[in-house]
This record gives structure tokens, C-alpha cells and sequence, in this order.
């Protein structure tokens, strides 16, 4: 359900539900060793019966201004993990555009925190937080060019083994829109 509420500012609201049954082969046991000072998780492999349901949703917000948009989104959601098990995932973000010069220049800011949560009780390197900041510059060469200029951090996180991993990323951007065929008849 998404309403606008005026003009300029935008409400949205997503519910359901789930509900999972499985059964397979899966880490039946968890054991933490302290081996040479570092803590390695030892998983015991049995057969794992798992029934699961919850709740899912997405609600965000959006606000226009005369040169600006700030928008808004929280989510849960349910998604499988590459280890083949089903993951809870949890997410907030924050986006922000502004236009610095006469219709030309944008200075645009995404901020996103998201967290993955084993469903099953199976923790090992399932469970992680991710955190990424996304500033950019755009430049409107003309009607259909773009040029944008951006860098992206991003952080993640695993909960149970306390490893984490950092990405510095730079791109530039060239985007062309064509122009607009018009049909007559």
C-alpha cells in the first residue's frame, strides 16, 4: 500500500507472513575450541528438522523540497543464505539528493545498515551486519549524458566468529538516456 499524503511527501507499507517446514542434513551441534589462541567454531553434522514462520514487511518515506529528495526505507525480510539455510534480514536505509548548481550538479548521499540472522539456529558465519556509505557527485552534461563521480564504503561483520571485512570502492559513471521516439499515426 503506498500513499502520497501531499504533494511533496510519500508513505509506503508492505505486510505478510511465511511459514517454512525442511528437513536435511545440517549442523546438529556447535562447539567453540580455543585452538593456539584463536576460537574455532567445530560444527557436528546430523539430520536437522526445522519449522519456522514470521512476520515480513517494508515501510519507507519520501520527501521532496524545492532542490532536494531525502527518502527512507526499514525492511524484514526472509532470504536464503549461501550455506543453504534460510536467513532473517533486517534493513535501514537513507537517501539524500540534493542539487547544488542551477539543474546541472547533484550531490547525492546513501546510507544503508543491514543485519542477517540464522533462522535455524545455525550460527556459522551465517549471522553478519553490514554497513556501507555511498557518496556521489552528478553532473548533467546535457539533456541525455550524466557523468557521476562516486566512492563506496562498505563494512561487514560476522557476529559469532568477530572477523570483519572493509571495501573501499571508486567509480565513475556515464549515462546515456536516448532520446524519446515519437509515434504519430
Amino acid at each position: 500500500m503506498t500513499h502520497r499524503l501531499t504533494p511533496v511527501f510519500r508513505t509506503g507499507l508492505s505486510i505478510g507472513g511465511w511459514r517454512n517446514n525442511s528437513r536435511g542434513v545440517g549442523c546438529a551441534e556447535y562447539h567453540t575450541i580455543d585452538f593456539d589462541g584463536q576460537t574455532v567454531l567445530v560444527c557436528v553434522t546430523g539430520l536437522v528438522d526445522a519449522s519456522e514462520s514470521g512476520v515480513f514487511f517494508q515501510a519507507d518515506a519520501e520527501r521532496q523540497f524545492k532542490r532536494s529528495r531525502l527518502s527512507g526505507k526499514l525492511s524484514r525480510d526472509v532470504r536464503p543464505s549461501g550455506s543453504g539455510t534460510e536467513v532473517e534480514f533486517d534493513q535501514a536505509s537513507l537517501f539524500y539528493e540534493h542539487q547544488l548548481l542551477a539543474s546541472r550538479l547533484w550531490a547525492i548521499l546513501g546510507v544503508d545498515a543491514s543485519r542477517t540472522s540464522s533462522l535455524s539456529g545455525d550460527p556459522a558465519g551465517v549471522d553478519r551486519d553490514y554497513y556501507q556509505i555511498a557518496p556521489r557527485l552528478r553532473y548533467r552534461v546535457n539533456r541525455d549524458l550524466d557523468l557521476e563521480a562516486s566512492y563506496r564504503r562498505a563494512r561487514q561483520m560476522y557476529e559469532r566468529l568477530g572477523d570483519a571485512a572493509t571495501n573501499d570502492s571508486v567509480y565513475l559513471t556515464l549515462t546515456y538516456r536516448p532520446p524519446r521516439m515519437t509515434r504519430s499515426r
